[in-house]
């Protein structure tokens, strides 16, 4: 058996009452891909921000009005507050880091939200935006109770994907990019108090004579005071 997401629109983790079955002919062993098309020419609409999502890319129209849009920002919350609770259940976890709340947000709306191709097909959603929650929450989905999202499903795009890169602008932020950016840091910082020590080091070397000498140059060979030449 495998667990399909079907739905994703409606706020609900699939499948849930819904099943699909899939019959086939043939001689094994053998192997079969199913490929799930949403979407019609000419549906693709701008959606814009909601409640929870900032939408730069064109979405798939349903046609049904302001109903439509309402009950899918409604589905957004509904879904980011199940995911929520599964990586941080409430008995066992205080609060969401940050970097965790993010991935967990830009999951939320690409899937929510999914991008309506060029065709006008609904198009699927990004590996990159479930590896992020994994690297950033601390757990993978199957830990989490939800294996129908497991970032080992053949539905996720490829990182690589122009549907990734160029529509949904996603980017990674997992916990070895922030470690990097802190060594980045902490390596600048350290030049910086190197080059100080040096220019010290030279300014301190140039006038060190004269903070011996009270500021004063030494005069070579001086006379001595009172004495007339014969």
């Amino acid at each position: 058996t495998c667990l399909i997401p079907f739905a994703w629109s409606t706020g609900v983790l699939r499948p849930s009452t819904d099943y699909y079955y899939v019959t086939v002919d043939g001689y094994g062993p053998t192997s079969y891909s199913i490929v799930v098309d949403i979407g019609d020419e000419e549906t693709c609409v701008e959606t814009g921000s909601t409640e929870l999502c900032d939408i730069t890319w064109p979405t798939w129209n349903y046609a049904n009005g302001q109903q439509g849009v309402d009950a899918r920002n409604a589905a957004a919350i509904k879904f980011y507050s199940q995911l929520a609770e599964a990586f941080c259940p409430p008995c066992s976890c205080d609060q969401l880091s940050s970097s965790c709340n993010s991935s967990l947000i830009e999951f939320t709306c690409t899937q929510t939200y999914r991008a309506c191709g060029d065709n006008g097909i609904q198009t699927s959603v990004c590996q990159d935006t479930c590896a992020d929650i994994e690297d950033n929450c601390g757990m993978t989905f199957e830990q989490a109770g939800l294996p129908m999202f497991s970032c080992n499903h053949n539905f996720y795009y490829a990182e690589d994907n122009e549907i990734c890169t160029d529509t949904y602008g996603i980017t990674v932020t997992d916990s070895s990019d922030i470690i990097l950016y802190i060594v980045v840091i902490i390596v600048a910082f350290l030049i910086v108090l190197i080059l100080a020590a040096v220019v010290a080091f030279v300014v301190f070397k140039k006038y060190k004579p004269m903070l011996h000498k009270g500021g004063y140059e030494a005069i070579e060979n001086p006379e001595p005071e009172g004495t007339d030449d014969e």
